[in-house]
């Protein structure tokens, strides 16, 4: 360890990289305080929203582990309108949907009237 520089700070710069830019999520534990309010709200600190990808409106499971709180996504969102590289407007599916092919839309576009 180098003087004047504690213990913790490889992992501090760790976490920093891990979080940093992007919001990628990653394996390292993560510990934020947070204060509940009177009205029983708790915030989610930015950098753990990124890495669980939360934006607002999504749903969050919580269960009790022993004395722990555990926090993480609820389902999967639904399919969504995006704008693509040229501005126009793509319909991106649900990260748990799954892959669909050319014989999967054809048997869709069949049962249409």
């Amino acid at each position: 360890m180098h003087p004047g520089k504690s213990s913790s700070f490889p992992f501090k710069r760790l976490a920093r990289s891990l979080l940093g830019a992007g919001g990628k999520t990653c394996k390292t534990r993560l510990m934020s305080r947070s204060t509940l309010s009177t009205k029983g709200q708790l915030v989610i600190p930015a950098r753990l929203r990124k890495a669980l990808n939360l934006r607002p409106g999504d749903k969050v499971e919580m269960e009790l582990e022993g004395g722990r709180l555990v926090l993480q996504r609820g389902s999967p969102r639904a399919a969504r309108l995006r704008r693509g590289k040229f501005g126009r407007l793509v319909l991106v599916a649900a990260e748990a949907a799954p892959a669909m092919t050319t014989e999967s839309v054809n048997a869709l576009l069949e049962e249409l009237p």
